[in-house]
């Protein structure tokens, strides 16, 4: 409002406002301007005042005028939040809010928010119509950008009743992520067969990355208890078992499409082996078994912890089982786990042999004991074949008649069951081929051959037989055909042992002969079974009979060996087969000429042993007097003789030991008989022949025997 006055006499003139409402201001010119508010709707009086100078005589005139101020409708306003700048893809929510909202009519409280455009291809857009707040969520693999309008209008339908703000939106392009999906965990059993497989199926892909080319990883790249690969190309995950491994892992499965951003997408997996119980294997089969005579009766044939294994190590057992079992064969399982084969035995010229029947099949079984994996306890078997491959041997006992020298009766002692009768022949001047006979008086020589011819000589008899495992042998033996005159005083050397026989003459009447059997089995041994403990036997037994079974007189039976020193230390001593027991026989030992020998009185079985129940008698070889002990003496000393062993061999001789005094005169007879070779002593307690006891003095002891005499010298103290 512009104020003016008049004034006729061209003096200044000055305007004053002295009432008006608060929303007027003055510039104390002359223009009064304000703007009312809503709460300023009405009536108002303004007073204005001009004066034309200022003195007191100056005119002033005050003028009042009324403004009315009518209501009118205000535009709403308000401010908008920052718009966001987006990538694609984005995952969050984002908004845009109403900040500063204000409405000068305060009676208008009914506002409605819209936005232009109401939605865009590339990102959903919306806005609440009471608050404003605009709500902005991503369209998959879209970007673009726009300028938005937010409206609110107060519903007044007037003018100024819309109020509006812009915003830009954009949604900036960026490379997508490969997508895709795992076909799942995976749970196998340790030692899996087939090879399991993780697939990948790819997810949708952007229109504008269809030409990208995706390569696919796995992470880690190995585990120790499966193979695990990877087919770049297609994702595919291959699963491969590793032996005897178990486990679990997760693995991660990464796409890569190349890209500056968001070029990689991963997804997980599972991967669990289970622990399952290994079964027990064998790593080294046993070796079957040929068994000949020359294999060890005791023989280790497997350690079982080296035929038989446990991935896990678990603790194994063992047993053992023989099928076709054969009394010449036992098997067991030793606290060293091993198996052990114990063969019979057979004797073949005083040799002990291995000896097995047939085939045997042993059948080895390990189990486990409480398996360290989960499952029940497995076991496994092995078998090993024991096969024959003994051929049959022969002991041959051969009885020589020597009253019809030419004729011979051969007994074959065999070692095992022959598929048929053996074929016999004699090798020597020509071949001839014996007949052979059954004996049914002792079931381990069921066969027997006869001889007759005047050949004297060396001869060879042959057995060849087969036995019920097909294993063909020849046994031979050398004898020499040769008649012994019985009554002939002569050594007789009884084979390769040193065996002999020292015959007196006229031993046996003039009609008698002599049948020696110079082999492991006697004229006993064939018509019974005889128990013997073969370990203890120096030498083979021998059997020597005669015609007339009977002797005039003793014959000496004997062996002649560099051994007999090294047996005096085994307490050897020769014993006689009575009623199926061996009786103990005085043994004599000669050791110049490394003989050890007995007398035997009568036609029998003999064989010599070691840990005899007496020691033998180790015969003096010359005449000898010792010397007296103790000398001198009181009250008693012990004089002690040899008489040698020499040509009349243990015949007795006379012997005489007198004790005389210094003047020669006889005190007492000691010995006064027939005495054999040996060592003898005997004891004078100082006294006569007539039990006196005599004075101290010097003495003389005189031994007087066969050929030899000596004296010696004693002194007796009181």
């Amino acid at each position: 409002i512009t104020l003016s006055a008049s004034d006729v006499d061209d003096n200044n003139l000055n305007f004053d406002l002295t009432e008006a409402p608060d929303w007027l201001l003055f510039d104390y010119i002359s223009t009064i301007s304000g703007t009312p508010e809503n709460e300023d709707v009405g009536d108002h009086n303004v007073t204005v005042t001009v004066t034309d100078g200022g003195l007191d005589t100056d005119f002033i005139i005050e003028q009042v005028f009324t403004i009315t101020v009518v209501n009118t409708n205000d535009a709403p306003f308000f401010g908008l939040s920052n718009a966001p700048t987006l990538l694609e893809d984005f995952s969050d929510t984002n908004t845009i809010e109403i900040i500063d909202f204000s409405d000068p009519d305060v009676s208008d409280t009914a506002h409605v928010f819209s936005i232009t455009p109401e939605s865009v291809s590339w990102t959903n857009v919306t806005i609440d119509a009471s608050s404003g707040i605009v709500t902005i969520v991503s369209v998959a693999d879209s970007s673009g950008s726009a300028t938005f309008t937010v409206m609110v209008d107060d519903q007044n339908d007037e003018n100024n009743s819309n109020f509006s703000r812009n915003f830009i939106l954009a949604v900036l392009s960026q490379n997508d992520a490969p997508v895709f999906e795992l076909s799942g965990d995976i749970t196998v059993d340790e030692d899996f067969v087939a090879p399991a497989a993780v697939m990948v199926t790819p997810g949708d892909i952007p229109p504008d990355e269809e030409d990208q080319v995706v390569t696919y990883s796995i992470l880690p790249a190995s585990v120790s208890f499966a193979d695990v690969s990877i087919d770049a190309n297609t994702g595919e995950v291959m699963i491969s078992s590793v032996p005897n491994k178990w486990g679990s892992s997760t693995f991660t499965v990464t796409a890569n499409d190349g890209g500056q951003q968001n070029w990689t997408f991963s997804q997980p997996f599972v991967l669990t082996v289970n622990p399952v119980n290994d079964p027990v294997t064998i790593s080294t089969p046993i070796e079957d078994l040929f068994v000949s005579h020359y294999t060890d009766g005791t023989i280790d044939v497997a350690r079982l912890d080296t035929i038989f294994f446990d991935i896990e190590s678990d603790a194994l057992e063992y047993s053992l089982e023989v099928l076709n079992p054969s009394e010449f064969l036992t098997a067991e399982i030793t606290e060293e786990n091993k198996v052990v084969l114990t063969f019979g035995s057979h004797i073949l010229n005083g040799e002990e042999l291995t000896q097995f029947v047939g085939e045997a099949e042993i059948i080895i079984t390990a189990t486990e004991v409480d398996p360290s994996e989960p499952g029940e306890p497995t076991n496994v078997t092995d078998a090993l074949l024991v096969q024959d491959k003994i051929e049959p041997t022969f002991e041959i006992g051969v009885l020589q008649n020597t009253i019809a020298p030419g004729f011979m009766q051969f007994y074959l002692f065999h070692s095992e069951v022959l598929s048929g009768a053996p074929v016999v022949s004699i090798t020597g001047e020509g071949i001839d081929t014996l007949s052979v006979g059954t004996n049914d008086n002792l079931p381990s020589s069921p066969y027997f051959s006869n001889l007759s011819t005047d050949y004297a000589g060396t001869l060879t008899l042959q057995v060849s037989a087969e036995d019920t495992s097909e294993n063909f042998s020849d046994t031979t033996y050398a004898f020499i055909s040769q008649p012994i005159p019985a009554n002939l005083s002569r050594q007789i050397s009884l084979g390769r042992s040193g065996a002999f026989m020292e015959i007196p003459e006229e031993a046996f009447p003039v009609n008698d002969h002599l049948i020696v059997i110079p082999d492991y089995y006697g004229f006993q041994y064939i018509h019974q079974e005889v128990d013997d403990e073969t370990e203890e036997n120096l030498i083979d037994v021998v059997n020597i009979s005669t015609m007339e079974d009977q002797y005039q007189q003793s014959v000496t039976f004997g062996v002649q060996s560099e051994s007999v020193l090294e047996w005096i230390g085994l307490s050897p001593g020769f014993y006689s087969l009575i009623d199926g027991d061996w009786e103990y026989i005085p043994t004599f030992v000669l050791q110049s000429e490394n003989k050890i020998f007995c007398l035997i009185d009568k036609p029998g079985t003999y064989v010599l042993k070691q840990g005899a129940e007496s020691s033998p008698t180790v015969l003096p070889e010359q005449f000898a007097l010792k010397q007296n002990y103790p000398n001198p003496f009181n009250p008693r000393t012990i004089i002690e003789y040899d008489i040698p062993y020499g040509s009349k061999g243990l015949e007795q001789i006379p012997t005489s030991l007198v004790i005389y005094d210094l003047l020669g005169r006889e005190v007492i007879n000691l010995v006064d008989g027939n005495l054999s070779p040996g060592t003898y002593s005997v004891v004078w307690s100082g006294v006569d022949k007539i039990g006196s006891r005599v004075a101290s003095g010097v003495y003389f002891y005189s031994l007087r025997t066969g050929s030899f005499s000596d004296t010696r010298k004693m002194i007796l103290l009181r």
